[in-house]
């Protein structure tokens, strides 16, 4: 499998063959966008786990990834110099064939997802996934705003961080959770959960669950296959541990309450050991310069990552179930048939394009996305 990277047209990038479209072999073509809503911190660590994923999901597809980034989320002037270029407007989605999108999580800055500044460009990407898509992966609070604004299903604060690496077992067999161990490990890192109940009354059928997690993976068959995930198998290996550095951290500068708890299940040795000593004086003195010890770079060989191969195993199943879904809405499409247009989507639309399902033909696509981000 290859990953492509498809810049928006008005950028003038090098020619290194991964970050530009190019001609593609006989393989099938899936087009994948990625929503990538996370920090400035996170942003580029996301994005290249997302890629290396893809890349190595096994399947015979060609992968063309374009990245996209909401207006309302916060970006300093250093992000956004490095988004430039590389990034698409959200708003150019609502015109271009996708055959499955990613829509990440983020950092809660508001009491409620509805106070998020983000929330109503967000959920204009929902509401345009579910009918354009053949599936949509909405990722841990991407996936709490999902059923609150479809289903007004509320997230439920945590008593503590769930952070770590937690045991979590297939609950329903599906072909998205096939070839998988009755049993995975699966990354956690999250401040709220949801109602099982109430996601399995809306139609969502958990696939993974566990005691300490709740429901960690639900889909629901839709126009689009909607794919919940509250947990992070996208994770890389260290991936945990720069959280948690940066939770200590911002504890010891005052940021938060609470300091934080070790990872579940990832450190051992005598790395779980120095964590647990370097928090509790982190407790006592309260200073930034003592949690700044805690280094990345002893970390080989001593944090549990066994969930990457299940990671591939499972977003090659996405795939290839969304390989499937785009063939048959390729056969049975008609361009004559259009959607309408929901009202809180239209602000976010460009200029003059219509929403229509899967109307906007391949060889067009880089007019009508030069179209989007120059207003004509």
């Amino acid at each position: 499998m290859s990953v492509t990277l498809e810049f928006p047209v008005a950028s003038r990038r090098g020619e290194n063959p991964k970050e530009n479209p190019g001609l593609f072999g006989p393989r099938p073509r899936l087009t994948v966008g990625l929503v990538n809503n996370m920090p400035d911190a996170a942003m580029s660590a996301t994005e290249r786990q997302f890629i290396g994923l893809l890349e190595h999901s096994g399947g015979d597809y060609d992968i063309r990834l374009r990245l996209f980034a909401l207006d309302a989320v916060a970006r300093s002037e250093q992000a956004k110099r490095a988004m430039d270029g590389r990034y698409h407007r959200a708003d150019a989605l609502f015109s271009l064939r996708h055959d499955a999108l990613i829509v990440t999580g983020a950092e809660p800055r508001a009491p409620t997802l509805h106070e998020e500044p983000y929330w109503r460009e967000l959920i204009a990407v929902f509401d345009w996934a579910r009918a354009q898509t053949g599936s949509t992966l909405f990722l841990c609070l991407a996936a709490h705003a999902a059923v609150l604004h479809w289903n007004s299903i509320g997230r439920v604060p945590l008593p503590r961080k769930l952070t770590g690496a937690y045991a979590v077992s297939v609950a329903q067999d599906h072909r998205i959770t096939e070839g998988l161990p009755r049993v995975i490990p699966m990354p956690h890192s999250r401040l709220n959960g949801l109602d099982d109940l109430a996601l399995r009354a809306n139609g969502y059928k958990p696939l993974l669950w566990s005691e300490e997690t709740g429901g960690d993976l639900f889909v629901k068959e839709d126009h689009s296959l909607l794919v919940l995930l509250q947990g992070h198998l996208e994770y890389e290996a260290d991936t945990l541990a720069r959280e948690f550095r940066r939770d200590l951290c911002r504890y010891a500068a005052g940021g938060c309450d609470m300091p934080p708890a070790l990872p579940h299940n990832y450190f051992h040795g005598d790395l779980r050991e120095r964590a647990h000593s370097l928090v509790e004086r982190t407790q006592r003195e309260r200073r930034p310069d003592v949690a700044e010890q805690f280094s990345l770079d002893a970390l080989d060989g001593q944090v549990r990552a066994n969930w990457q191969s299940h990671a591939r195993r499972f977003y090659g199943n996405w795939l290839s179930l969304i390989a499937e879904r785009s063939e048959n809405s390729e056969r049975a499409f008609d361009p004559r048939a259009a959607i309408s247009l929901p009202s809180h989507v239209a602000p976010f639309c460009a200029p003059g394009v219509a929403w229509r399902r899967q109307s906007v033909p391949r060889e067009q696509e880089d007019r009508v996305l030069a179209g989007a981000r120059t207003g004509r």
